[in-house]
């Protein structure tokens, strides 16, 4: 492991706490975050005794944690639990069940549980606390988009030059180089994992800019029309060669494109919603095998075709030794993978499949009911055309939403998801009058991310 990923995943704690202790409210949290995500190594990290590694997921959330612990104490301490947080704490505790269940003792269990609350546990909390009102959560949503414009210029590069900058700064390819070619160029990967990964930041950023430049209430964006840089971060989000992305974006545009035109269109969102749970207690029941799907996948493009096939074999492997212990699983790293012929582990990619091994239905119930019920009821409560747009924490909905569906596939959390799932939770909490304050009104009395986005007065209405 090169001395620069040591330098990286230890470095970010001080220049977090720097970020925080600098910049004002919560544009100082998120950006700390994006320091973070956006630039540390994808690959390395300490094995810890009798912990989970520590990787970049762990450093980001505990440098942004210890941060808000020294210089935002009264932020944490606002937290009250409501009935709303009970899945995420039941998800972050299911794997000690599973492992009391499997016999692998009370110490896994433990350890287990720090790992659920570093990768999901945290982001929650500090989406509940630190983005706990209409203001500061327009303020994610903006760090999001700024975070998908600062990686324009990477993207661009590794489009043109080929995936190397991970390699330069780091030592070695995130994933095998010949992932990185699709439909005739490269697909960037900058530092992220994969470049599916990758295509699925930059969709959220984008749908994101989208909603942003609708709701009116930010005018430019780095002394940019934000038109035209939400546009810009569309065509680079497309150039990023991600298929399944790229649909989940359609998806996404298409929901906002419909709420935004007739009251009944916020179901398509709420579509969007329900097609994750349908999926998954499909496939759980032996009720649908995906044929469908790999027929449309055929038709659009061959060669996904046969990584779909790839994909739903993997699951049907899991599931078929899932399904041996249902409740709770197999428990521990790879207690509910399935294995081949040779003995070796078949690969499976899907999140919700992983889990669904690993931690039973007690998991996968906890983990999508905490990430899917809230956007939901959101989205559900917004009757009219406007709010749907204006409402602050509508795209955050939205972007949990499409990283819920892509789970299903692929296998890549997202810790700033996590803290817009958090955000979505407390907005359950807010009052018409908070809204239309949010409205009109600037969102902050600074530029939010240091002078990168320019809020504009917008005309005064009750939203809500």
């Amino acid at each position: 492991m090169s001395a620069t990923i040591t330098i990286a995943l230890f470095g970010i704690i001080p220049v977090a706490m720097l970020i925080v202790a600098c910049v004002r409210g919560p544009a100082g949290i998120i950006a700390a975050y994006l320091a973070g995500w956006l630039l540390l190594p994808p690959i390395g990290g300490y094995n810890l005794p009798g912990l989970p590694p520590y990787t970049k997921h762990a450093a980001v959330t505990i440098a942004v944690l210890l941060s808000m612990i020294v210089f935002r104490p009264n932020v944490l301490l606002s937290y009250r639990p409501r009935w709303f947080d009970l899945p995420m704490v039941v998800w972050c505790v299911a794997p000690f069940f599973s492992s009391i269940y499997n016999g692998l003792g009370v110490y896994d269990g433990l350890s287990s549980i720090y790992g659920q609350l570093t990768l999901w546990g945290f982001p929650y909390l500090i989406g509940r606390t630190a983005f706990a009102d209409p203001a500061s959560a327009r303020v994610l949503a903006i760090g999001l988009f700024v975070g998908g414009l600062v990686y324009i210029l990477p993207c661009l590069w590794e489009i043109r030059m080929s995936p190397q900058l991970n390699r330069w700064v780091y030592g070695e390819h995130a994933s095998k180089f010949h992932m990185t070619q699709r439909l005739g160029g490269y697909r960037p990967v900058v530092f992220m994992k994969h470049g599916i990964e990758l295509g699925m930041w930059m969709t959220a950023a984008s749908l994101t800019g989208l909603w942003l430049w609708l709701a009116g209430d930010v005018k430019r964006v780095f002394n940019m029309p934000i038109k035209w840089a939400a546009l810009g971060l569309l065509v680079v989000t497309i150039m990023c060669r991600s298929l399944g992305s790229l649909a989940l974006l359609a998806l996404g545009v298409a929901g906002l494109l419909a709420a935004r035109a007739h009251p009944a269109g916020r179901m398509v969102l709420v579509a969007l919603v329900l097609l994750t749970p349908l999926y998954i207690s499909a496939r759980i029941s032996d009720a649908w095998h995906g044929e469908e799907l790999l027929q449309i996948s055929e038709a659009i493009d061959p060669a996904r075709a046969v990584s779909l096939q790839g994909r739903l074999d993997g699951e049907e492997a899991v599931l078929e030794r899932a399904r041996q212990r249902p409740l709770f699983g197999w428990g521990g790293h790879d207690g509910g993978r399935a294995h081949a012929d040779d003995g070796d582990l078949l690969a499976v990619d899907g999140m919700w499949v992983i889990y669904f091994g690993k931690f039973g239905l007690l998991g996968v119930v906890s983990l999508y009911v905490a990430m899917l019920l809230q956007p939901l009821l959101l989205l559900m409560g917004l009757s009219r055309p406007r709010e749907v747009v204006m409402h602050p924490a509508a795209p955050l909905a939205v972007i949990v939403t499409l990283f819920a569906l892509n789970s299903l596939m692929n296998g890549f959390p997202c810790p700033i998801f996590i803290v817009g799932l958090g955000a979505v939770a407390a907005a359950s909490r807010w009052k018409g009058s908070d809204l239309a304050a949010a409205v009109a009104t600037r969102i902050s009395g600074e530029s939010p991310l240091g002078l990168a986005v320019r809020p504009r007065i917008a005309k005064v209405e009750r939203i809500a």
